[in-house]
């Protein structure tokens, strides 16, 4: 028999032949045992070769699912796919290139099951630039991302998913959560990493940087 995985991390690609690799073995080298995620990537009709490094991967973690659009639907549509596709309890949406910290999944599941009132379980984050050189702990509560969240599934079901905006989803995501009074968790824990192609990711980002994992 098989089973399902209890979380299945959603990565939106667009173009993303720099960074895909790093982000899905961050995910792949999770200490959360494999049987308990699987990684669902969305390419959002891609013009480079982002989805044959993909492929390159399947042969390392079995559990990857590569979806792909004909057409470019942008973000928030992407982000749809991947939950609609997904047969997890718990959702985990990754930037194609960002990466995660490799506890994050172990973390955040074992903090969700010990919190059954709790919809949305989120963490706080660090800047990284092209050298993966890390800026001070952003705090989530403050400065609010898509990313860096496990949310029950069943919560986007009732929600009606992301609008399917080319900017502003995020937002507008937020907006509703709020409106619906959804009970929302911190974790006081950077395990996200967030990148900034642009060098200035914080006024002081040089003097703040950080080299954890």
């Amino acid at each position: 028999m098989t089973t399902k995985p209890s979380i299945s991390v959603i990565v939106p690609m667009f173009n993303s032949v720099d960074y895909i690799e790093r982000c899905v073995n961050s995910i792949i080298d999770q200490s959360l045992p494999s049987y308990n995620f699987d990684v669902i990537i969305v390419d959002d009709a891609s013009i480079d070769t982002s989805s044959r490094i993909i492929e390159s991967l399947y042969s390392k973690f079995p559990n990857i699912h590569l979806i792909q659009h004909a057409e470019n639907k942008g973000v928030a549509a992407s982000r749809n796919t991947g939950i609609l596709a997904s047969s997890s309890r718990y959702l985990y949406f990754l930037d194609s290139d960002d990466y995660i910290h490799p506890d994050t999944l172990l973390i955040m599941y074992k903090a969700i099951e010990l919190m059954p009132h709790c919809q949305y379980l989120y963490s706080d984050y660090v800047f990284v630039d092209n050298n993966e050189q890390k800026s001070s702990q952003i705090n989530a509560k403050e400065s609010p991302i898509a990313c860096a969240s496990l949310i029950r599934k069943s919560l986007f079901i009732k929600l009606g998913l992301y609008k399917e905006m080319r900017i502003g989803e995020e937002k507008e995501l937020f907006s509703r959560l709020n409106d619906k009074n959804i009970i929302k968790e911190h974790i006081p824990i950077a395990l996200y990493r967030y990148r900034q192609h642009d060098m200035g990711i914080t006024a002081d980002f040089r003097k703040r940087r950080l080299y954890d994992s």
